[in-house]
């Protein structure tokens, strides 16, 4: 954040991150040219917009769907200060925005975004080629390294993925989304030690990250540990509440207490929102059988 003209300390500052429809997503508040950081977004089109008193707003644009992290340095004129390239005396309409120039190569954030897509499509080869094309045109692409990995952990390539996923890291030890898919990678082989503390520094890192609590709450159920599992099922349903696992996981953690009237409640959650999961038959006839121990209850 610059400014130009106006006060020599700006006091009061506010970025706010829109949804391109003008809803706020995220806002921080600032002193003078601070940075600020918007994290856990979607894959989506955002707006970041600056205010401040006395000065104009500015604007930037970005479409976090053709890449994985942008940056930019905004600059507010003051209201009475010329735009350059703008008329003399009349300033501009428009703010004007100057944007930091991005780590990442085009070329790489375009196999990126070609990896993205062919996922999305679920043709994980094609996903597969694209991201090791983007790490190829750039070794430092840790975001790359982590979509490497959990294609890998699709097709249940467990050494593949490991070392792509402790790549990432190794490139950005403060990369919260890395360290939960290590952790959730070790939580599929059944390793908890292992998964445990990666997904307690990824909490650090992130505690606003659904994943991150999810996945250390199941690595806790792995350990056995269900009281200290409850608090980070709880949180990851406050921050994603349509996900499905959470319910099932807390519908076999009630039935383990005996709570029936809870687990069936849990487990009806649920097949409300995944009816067509895997999991989902299994769990209607454990609705069924509930629903008889409860009639015959006394």
């Amino acid at each position: 954040m610059q400014f130009k003209g106006g006060a020599a300390v700006v006091n009061s500052v506010i970025v706010y991150l829109e949804s391109e429809m003008g809803e706020i997503i995220q806002q921080a508040s600032l002193v003078g040219n601070a940075r600020f950081r918007f994290e856990g977004l979607d894959r989506a089109p955002y707006v970041v917009r600056a205010k401040a008193p006395g000065y104009r707003d500015a604007t930037y644009r970005v479409d976090l769907r053709l890449m994985p992290t942008a940056s930019a340095m905004l600059t507010l004129y003051a209201e009475t200060q010329d735009t350059p390239g703008g008329p003399a005396g009349l300033g501009s309409t428009e703010p004007t925005v100057t944007v930091g120039t991005l780590l990442v190569p085009e070329s790489a954030q375009q196999e990126f975004a070609k990896g993205e897509e062919s996922l999305n499509q679920n043709a994980l080869p094609e996903a597969l080629g694209h991201f090791e094309k983007a790490v190829e045109i750039y070794p430092e692409y840790y975001q790359a390294y982590l979509s490497l990995g959990t294609v890998y952990m699709d097709q249940a390539k467990w050494a593949e993925a490991e070392k792509a996923l402790k790549r990432s890291l190794e490139i950005n030890d403060k990369f919260a989304p890395g360290y939960t898919a290590l952790g959730a990678l070790y939580n599929r082989q059944g390793k908890p030690a292992e998964a445990q503390p990666l997904l307690e520094r990824s909490v650090e890192l992130e505690p606003q990250s659904w994943q991150a609590h999810f996945e250390l709450a199941q690595t806790l159920l792995l350990e056995n540990r269900t009281a200290e599992a409850e608090p980070h099922l709880g949180r990851a349903h406050e921050l994603k509440p349509e996900f499905p696992l959470v319910h099932f996981l807390l519908g076999k953690i009630s039935l383990a207490k005996r709570d029936l009237v809870t687990a069936r409640t849990e487990f009806q959650h649920f097949l409300d929102l995944a009816p067509d999961h895997p999991l989902a038959a299994p769990v209607r006839q454990k609705v069924a059988d509930l629903d008889k121990a409860l009639a015959a209850k006394p």
